[in-house]
């Protein structure tokens, strides 16, 4: 619980637990954090948090789990941009990103959310004021994610569904390694936009 969260620049590294968690901030700057958790916990949780005031950030970090990667509830007023987010996680309900309920004008663009273990790529419930697109979503599973507890199998399905990510893609990053998110795919050069 804090007014203003500056978590900038850190490297965290656990087993089982989230590397960051968020709950109750009025402003929240989340930027340029290497995140590894080497189980089955939440790369980042950001829970009870934003305002309409100024916005919060959670920008340029790296996320690599075994569980879920990003996980959203209750959040308010949120820029995300140019994150990389890995899950190894073969379970349906661990996502490499996941936007629950009760959020509120986000902007989501210029990530890349990868479920290597098989498991979702992303998982959604409709939210005012949502902005999601110039994302690459990619699972190694034969469903890329849910939408409102509907399965969807692939991008067309997803941007169909959603009326969202008209300018995403889906595609392998070739991370480098799990621990080195650093993406070789050329499917996904250029596919960002300036921000």
């Amino acid at each position: 619980y804090c007014e203003n969260a500056i978590i900038e620049g850190n490297t965290v590294a656990t087993e089982i637990s989230d590397a960051i968690y968020v709950s109750y901030a009025s402003y929240a700057s989340v930027q340029k954090n290497e995140l590894y958790v080497n189980g089955i916990g939440r790369g980042m949780y950001f829970v009870n948090s934003g305002n309409s005031n100024q916005r919060s950030r959670l920008v340029n970090n790296t996320i690599s789990t075994g569980g879920e990667g990003l996980y959203l509830y209750d959040a308010d007023y949120l820029d995300i941009y140019f994150n990389s987010v890995l899950s190894t996680s073969p379970t349906s309900n661990e996502e490499a990103f996941l936007l629950s309920s009760y959020c509120s004008y986000l902007d989501i663009r210029n990530n890349i959310f990868s479920n290597e273990g098989g498991g979702y790529a992303v998982n959604a419930v409709p939210n005012t004021g949502l902005v999601l697109d110039y994302n690459n979503y990619y699972t190694s599973g034969s469903t890329l994610g849910r939408w409102s507890n509907n399965l969807v199998n692939d991008l067309i399905t997803w941007q169909t569904t959603t009326q969202l990510d008209s300018n995403s893609v889906s595609a392998n990053p070739v991370y480098a390694a799990v621990n080195d998110l650093r993406p070789n795919q050329s499917l996904i050069d250029g596919v960002g936009i300036t921000i």
